[in-house]
């Protein structure tokens, strides 16, 4: 195996760009079949709706980027965390490679060669509901951001995965792991001569 440095290839800038139509889901049309379907919400505006649910959102992911094991969201909707994965071998450092004329990769040397992961599964919730197996999730810029930010600062705090492992497994410890510390305090504190 040679020890060449491979040149960069420069991307072409005129070359066809597929752009993705990305629809806001809290729209008018939103609100139409909210209060057709709950009309005691029509005394509240549209644009109060729309700020409720913004908090809402900014406070899951708060919630999930400050606790190791995420959130699991409500109406049995699935789990929600942040992970850390390996990197891949081939992300290339685009301004590096410019500037040096060849082509040159990310080391994350902040995270020790770790990257972050928004990870959503529905897999393990408590109630399992009709197509639940094509429910995806698709984080907005704003979190990804945030989690970009946060990680480089918190990265060993997060749980570790690795290739080919199923995010349920970790569901199914952590809930396993919770479920012994509980029994466990219960036995400790148990007193079978206390009769209150």
């Amino acid at each position: 195996m040679s020890n060449q440095k491979r040149p960069y290839k420069k991307a072409d800038l005129n070359a066809p760009r597929i752009k993705h139509k990305i629809k806001g889901l809290v729209t008018v049309d939103f609100y139409a079949v909210l209060t057709k379907k709950h009309p005691h919400l029509k005394a509240i505006p549209y644009m109060k709706i729309k700020n409720i649910l913004n908090v809402f959102h900014k406070e899951c992911q708060e919630a999930i980027i400050s606790n190791r094991d995420g959130i699991e969201l409500p109406e049995g909707m699935g789990f929600m965390s942040i992970a850390s994965c390996p990197a891949p071998d081939r992300s290339v450092n685009v301004v590096l490679s410019k500037q040096l004329g060849y082509e040159v990769g990310y080391r994350n040397l902040k995270t020790d060669g770790y990257m972050a992961k928004i990870m959503y599964s529905n897999i393990e919730s408590k109630y399992k509901f009709a197509n639940r197996k094509i429910w995806g999730f698709m984080a907005i810029r704003e979190f990804k951001r945030n989690v970009a930010h946060t990680y480089p600062d918190n990265w060993t705090i997060y749980r570790q995965m690795y290739k080919g492992e199923k995010i349920r497994e970790q569901y199914r410890k952590a809930k396993a792991a919770e479920a012994r510390a509980k029994k466990r305090d219960i036995v400790e504190s148990y007193n079978e001569f206390n009769l209150d």
